[in-house]
């Protein structure tokens, strides 16, 4: 693994890099870099496009008890996307990609998170294979007990991952 510092003087922000040898998924990833993070942290996936506030859902996480926050809203297109089962403000359920094309409209996984470190304490960081959040390790994080809270929204959130995305997001 190599890491690297960089000082962005212009922001007053200290960067470190990490690059994967192998890849290790998003979770993967994440565990790899957790002894760098803070106590509590967000996590946004880079082909993702908000404008999320991001105070109103920090607010959110620290005010429901929460070891884990997720944003979640509705989509158009369900059929590739990780649909979240809530039930009390809680989820209780991850159902991963892909689905059937007749999927509905439902709650899916913005890959917006804010994550308390210590609910990563019983995750191993030397997994043999790729490693995904959403659909690897928020379901063993409940399989645990690890209290997930859905932060349900209607502002603007839209998946940039694929060229027809990219361009109706241009647009």
């Amino acid at each position: 693994m190599h890491y690297y510092l960089c000082w962005v003087a212009q922001y007053g922000v200290n960067i470190k890099y990490f690059v994967e040898k192998v890849p290790l998924g998003t979770g993967g990833a994440l565990l790899a870099v957790k002894n760098y993070l803070q106590d509590t942290f967000l996590v946004l996936y880079a082909d993702v496009y908000s404008d999320l506030n991001i105070n109103h859902f920090y607010d959110f996480h620290l005010n429901n008890d929460s070891e884990i926050s997720i944003v979640v809203h509705p989509n158009d297109h369900p059929y590739d996307s990780d649909i979240v089962q809530i039930k009390n403000n809680r989820v209780v359920k991850f159902s991963s990609h892909p689905h059937s094309g007749n999927a509905k409209k439902n709650l899916v996984n913005a890959a917006m998170y804010l994550v308390n470190k210590s609910s990563l304490s019983n995750l191993s960081s030397t997994k043999k294979t790729k490693f995904d959040i959403a659909q690897n390790m928020f379901p063993e994080l409940l399989n645990k007990k690890v209290k997930i809270a859905p932060y349900k929204t209607s502002e603007y959130i839209k998946d940039m991952g694929t060229p027809d995305r990219l361009k109706n997001v241009n647009e």
